[in-house]
């Protein structure tokens, strides 16, 4: 959606946090708490993209099983915080301490080596996890449906 002045390289909020009005604190309560967790999904994806790319530069192949692992890394080097209480909690000591592993691998000159795993992760990453891959076969299922 373009600007008011039709400028296609310029959005209207530009990044800009947004301010909304409802008639009831319900749909209120309800709209929030959806943009709080859109915000989030949205969030998760770039840190996805950043630790699936963290895998790829080790010299080490690693597995999808650490993916959860890099994820914290990531999330602990951008300081991104995700969830709510109580998986935030969990969440943040997990991206405490994957850095702290990270930063002992790098300061002793050793490849890092993950401890973290998809087992490790909260119910709602593993539900973030699965969103991920779900998209990414839908678009793939369409796109062999389509020809494309």
């Amino acid at each position: 959606m373009p600007g008011k002045d039709n400028n296609p390289d310029q959005f209207p909020n530009q990044g800009r946090k947004v301010l909304l009005f409802s008639d009831s604190r319900q749909r209120a309560a309800k709209l929030a708490r959806d943009m709080s967790e859109a915000s989030d999904i949205s969030a998760a994806r770039q840190l996805f993209a950043i630790a699936i790319k963290m895998m790829e530069e080790q010299t080490v192949e690693q597995s999808m099983n650490s993916l959860y692992d890099y994820f914290c890394l990531a999330a602990g080097q951008h300081h991104v915080q995700l969830f709510h209480a109580p998986e935030r909690t969990k969440f943040a000591e997990d991206c405490k301490a994957a850095l702290n592993n990270y930063n002992r691998c790098v300061k002793r000159g050793r490849a890092y080596t993950p401890r973290f795993t998809i087992a490790n992760a909260s119910v709602q990453m593993q539900e973030y996890l699965l969103r991920l891959f779900r998209s990414v076969y839908k678009e793939l299922h369409a796109d062999r449906e389509t020809g494309c």
